[in-house]
């Protein structure tokens, strides 16, 4: 800290020294100290994308969703003007993209929101990040049906659940395939398709350690009526039409 201190009596507007003193107040648990060094840098070079970077997550860690979003923006946007072979890997732009989607969801600006989820699903699906879009896709899935878009929701979760398959992960199958459930349970779609996504998904899981999960999974048996023991001996079918479900 001596040494940067040092070099910025002589450099005082070193966009470089300054972001390396916020993260050293950071370190040491300063955390103004270090908001106030990468504002500093950023006004000294509005291009720089760490201070950027850096700034947003501390914000973001301290419950200012509406501030971190739009240090978030700023990023992507200095993404968007780097040459390919400069800017950072896909993986990451996309993970910024959702902390910016979560950011504004949090902060009441959903439909800023539905366009950073779209953007990280865009981005993930063109580099190849199945895993990451059909995070994306499901985040845009659930902001779609809060709003009452029935139709786009449904299209999103299935895709969701699609990606996950082709990638075999077994615990993002296990959380989607429940909330598809939830969603169709809502929006009044046949109760055996509702309770054959839970089965799946209880299935996936192994169990359903949350009690209201439970309480969830039990009514809908109950729903399913006579059906929901075949459900349960084969779900596949009925998992199948859920999936081929149109509005």
């Amino acid at each position: 800290m001596d040494l940067t201190d040092a070099s910025l009596a002589y450099a005082p507007k070193d966009a470089n020294l300054l972001t390396d003193r916020g993260l050293l107040s950071l370190y040491r648990g300063q955390t103004e100290q270090a908001i106030d060094s990468w504002t500093r840098a950023i006004a000294a070079d509005p291009g720089q994308l760490l201070p950027q970077l850096y700034l947003a997550d501390e914000l973001d860690r301290q419950g200012k969703p509406l501030e971190a979003s739009l240090h978030y923006k700023a990023v992507l946007e200095i993404v968007a003007r780097q040459s390919a072979p400069h800017r950072p890997e896909p993986e990451k732009i996309i993970a910024i993209a959702l902390r910016m989607a979560d950011c504004q969801v949090r902060a009441s600006l959903p439909a800023p929101a539905l366009e950073s989820y779209r953007l990280a699903a865009k981005i993930a699906a063109q580099t190849g990040q199945q895993k990451l879009e059909s995070l994306a896709t499901v985040n845009e899935a659930k902001l779609d049906e809060k709003a009452g878009d029935t139709t786009s929701a449904l299209q999103l979760y299935q895709r969701a659940l699609v990606l996950d398959e082709s990638i075999h992960d077994q615990s993002a199958s296990a959380e989607d395939w429940f909330a598809y459930g939830r969603f169709l349970q809502s929006s009044h779609f046949p109760p055996r398709l509702v309770y054959a996504c839970l089965v799946k998904s209880t299935t996936l899981q192994g169990s359903v350690p949350d009690p209201s999960e439970r309480q969830f999974v039990e009514n809908a048996s109950r729903q399913a009526g006579h059906e929901a023991a075949a459900i349960r001996r084969h779900p596949e079918p009925f998992l199948q039409a859920a999936l081929q479900l149109r509005p």
